[in-house]
C-alpha cells in the first residue's frame, strides 16, 4: 500500500526518521478515486488513522472500513487490494516493516511469540478505537518531533503483540456484509454529527430521517464501519467528553451532564461510574492531582 499512497501528490508526505522501519506521515486530501495495489510478500504494513477513513476490499468480497482512531494491519502475504478513502481530509502514518525484523524483535521478548503471530495473522484486520489508541494518538501531541518515528515503531510492535494477546477483544476481522460507498459515506457523516451534537437527544429514528437512511441499514452499516453498535459508540463519546470537561474545566457536574445529553444528573452519574469506575467528582479530584491523566481522554 505504501507505494500506492506515496504516488499520490495531493497530500503532504513526511518521512519520519526511525530504525527498523519506513515511516511516512500522510496529511491532507487523499485520492478521490479507488486505487488498486498489491501487498508485498516480505513486508507487513500498519496504518495509524487519526483523521479520515479508508475502505479496503479484496478477494471474496471481504472488506474493512478504517475510521478515526483505528489501526489497520496488513499481513505478510501477496494479495491484491482495492482502497477507497473517505471524502474528507486524512491524517495518519503508515509503517512498513520487514517481517523478519518484526518477528525477531518480538522473539527477543518471548522465544515463540513471533512465530505464533506470523501463523495466526494471515488476514488483514483492524484494532478498534479504545483507550489504547486514544493514548497513542494523544501522546503524539506532547512528543518531540525527533522521537515520533521511533514511537511509531514501538507502537507497531505493540500492535503485533496485542493481536497475539488480545485478539478477540481488540481486533475487528474482515466483514463480508456489503454496504455501498454511499451508505458508508452517510455513516461517516452521522458519526461526525454525533460527536458534534452530544448535548442533543439522538435516536435511530431521528438520525435515519435526517440522513435519509433506513434504521436497519444505519445500525448494521455503523457497526461494520466503527466496530460497535451506534448506541455504544454514542455512550462512549459522551463519557469521553464528560471526562474531558471534568478534567479541564470548572463546570459543575450538572452542567457537564447536560452538555453530554443527560437530563438527569443521577443517570449521568451512574453511566459515568460504569465507564470510569468512580463518580464524576472523584474523577475530577484525581485529574486535578495528576493533570497528565487527561492525555488518555479525547473524542473519537
Amino acid at each position: 500500500m505504501l507505494d500506492a499512497l506515496l504516488s499520490w501528490d495531493g497530500w503532504t508526505v513526511t518521512q519520519l526518521p526511525a530504525e527498523q522501519a519506513a515511516i511516512f506521515r500522510l496529511e491532507g486530501a487523499p485520492p478521490s478515486e479507488e486505487f488498486p495495489f498489491i501487498q508485498e510478500s516480505e513486508a507487513l504494513e500498519i496504518l495509524f488513522c487519526r483523521k479520515g477513513g479508508l475502505i479496503l476490499e479484496w478477494a471474496g468480497h471481504r472488506r474493512l472500513s478504517l475510521s478515526a482512531d483505528q489501526v489497520l494491519f496488513l499481513p505478510v502475504r501477496t494479495e491484491a487490494y482495492r482502497g477507497q478513502f473517505a471524502s474528507e481530509s486524512f491524517y495518519g502514518a503508515l509503517i512498513r516493516m520487514e517481517a523478519k525484523a518484526a518477528w525477531s524483535a518480538l522473539r527477543a521478548m518471548h522465544s515463540d511469540l513471533g512465530e505464533s503471530i506470523s501463523r495466526a495473522w494471515n488476514d488483514p484486520c483492524m484494532l478498534k478505537a479504545a483507550l489504547w489508541s486514544e493514548a497513542l494518538f494523544s501522546a503524539l501531541d506532547y512528543m518531540q518531533p525527533g522521537h515520533i518515528g521511533d514511537y511509531y515503531v514501538i507502537k507497531a510492535l505493540e500492535v503485533l503483540f496485542l493481536l497475539h494477546a488480545q485478539r478477540e477483544g481488540l481486533a475487528l476481522p474482515p466483514q463480508c456484509d456489503y454496504h455501498t460507498h454511499s451508505q458508508i459515506e452517510t455513516i461517516r457523516e452521522i458519526q461526525k454529527y454525533l460527536v458534534g451534537h452530544l448535548d442533543e437527544r439522538l435516536t435511530i429514528q431521528i438520525l435515519s430521517q435526517q440522513f435519509r437512511i433506513s434504521g436497519t441499514a444505519l445500525k448494521s452499516c455503523f457497526r461494520q464501519v466503527y466496530g460497535v453498535p451506534i448506541h455504544q459508540y454514542l455512550l462512549e463519546q459522551r463519557m469521553a467528553q464528560a471526562a474531558e470537561l471534568l478534567a479541564t474545566t470548572t463546570q459543575s457536574v450538572l452542567q457537564i451532564s447536560t452538555a453530554v445529553g443527560y437530563s438527569s444528573v443521577s443517570q449521568f452519574g451512574i453511566a459515568f461510574k460504569q465507564r470510569y469506575h468512580m463518580p464524576p467528582s472523584q474523577f475530577r479530584r484525581n485529574a486535578n492531582k495528576n493533570p497528565f491523566a487527561t492525555v488518555f481522554v479525547r473524542n473519537g
